[in-house]
């Protein structure tokens, strides 16, 4: 009996890739890692400024959603045919590994990077016990 695996050999390799709604890099992209001011996020941010990016951190999932539109300026000496508005917009979302004080996050663009540092909670959050009654 043939197996999945081996009709489709690299179906599970290309698989992400191309799904609707997922990103080809394993966390969209983002550098996230640990120092000792918390939690630290790169986020490439090619031509993007500060006013076209939203960052927010949301039951523990940090969002960053931005959106350039490009237009080139007119030309005096032309008669323009077509003119090209470039639009780039990216979206990531990732789940922080640890409970964080979101109140404190702050973030910098720097060189098309965005950097957001987020300061670990000191102590665990404790999730709520829920009593069970008896029927």
């Amino acid at each position: 009996m043939a197996s999945y695996e081996f009709e489709f050999p690299f179906f599970g390799f290309w698989g992400p890739f191309f799904e609707e709604g997922r990103s080809s890099l394993p966390h969209g992209g983002l550098d996230l890692y640990e120092t000792k001011e918390g939690l630290v996020v790169e986020a490439p941010a090619p031509g993007a400024k500060k006013e076209e990016i939203s960052v927010e951190i949301k039951d523990g999932i940090l969002r960053i959603d931005a959106e350039h539109k490009e237009e080139k300026g007119e030309e005096k000496e032309k008669a323009v045919i077509y003119r090209a508005q470039k639009q780039n917009s990216f979206h990531y979302a990732t789940t922080l590994p640890k409970a964080v004080e979101e109140n404190k996050a702050r973030a910098k663009l720097k060189d098309g990077i965005l950097k957001i540092t987020i300061p670990i909670a000191k102590g665990e959050k404790k999730g709520k016990g829920i009593s069970i009654e008896e029927s």
